[in-house]
């Protein structure tokens, strides 16, 4: 168990009943762990709701985005501190394009104004690409095989960090 008292989003695989599926298993709300916010990641569409799978990763439960989304709702401002930790495995290079597209990835916080997005994902060329604001980082991931990411934003220094297994990458 985490404790994840204090924090703004804490989404886990592992609690389905946090979980609004249809028979399907696609999700449309994926509920806080924590129930310390309102926010939720949410897809009403169903053409691009991601799928629960309950033994997807090294029999781990986990979600399935295969060009589909979802949007965490209030959303979230990139002015603040972030600290966004992610377990995945891609089985094939992403969809993106190098240079970022809004509205794909594994995360994606999309505002008009550029200084209030974020992001996280898997593009085309096999990298793991994070984007605060204006700041970008991406460096090789390895498929077919779990990894955890961690993206860093400090306001204060101006600093995003990125790790992936443990080693700072970017």
């Amino acid at each position: 168990p985490i404790d994840n008292t204090g924090l703004g989003l804490h989404l886990d695989a592992t609690e389905s009943d946090n979980f609004v599926m249809n028979e399907e298993n696609k999700v449309s709300k994926w509920k806080l762990s924590n129930g310390v916010s309102e926010r939720s990641a949410e897809q009403p569409v169903q053409n691009f709701m991601p799928v629960y799978n309950p033994v997807i990763m090294n029999g781990m439960p986990g979600v399935e985005f295969n060009n589909n989304f979802m949007k965490v709702l209030p959303e979230i401002s990139s002015y603040t501190d972030l600290c966004i930790a992610v377990v995945y495995q891609a089985f094939s290079p992403g969809n993106c394009h190098p240079d970022w597209v809004h509205g794909s990835g594994i995360i994606d916080n999309y505002v008009e104004n550029q200084t209030n997005s974020f992001g996280l994902s898997i593009n085309r060329e096999n990298e793991i690409v994070t984007r605060i604001g204006s700041e970008s980082s991406q460096a090789l991931t390895s498929m077919k095989k779990s990894h955890i990411v961690i993206m860093n934003r400090d306001v204060n220094q101006g600093k995003m960090s990125l790790y992936q297994d443990g080693i700072n990458i970017g």
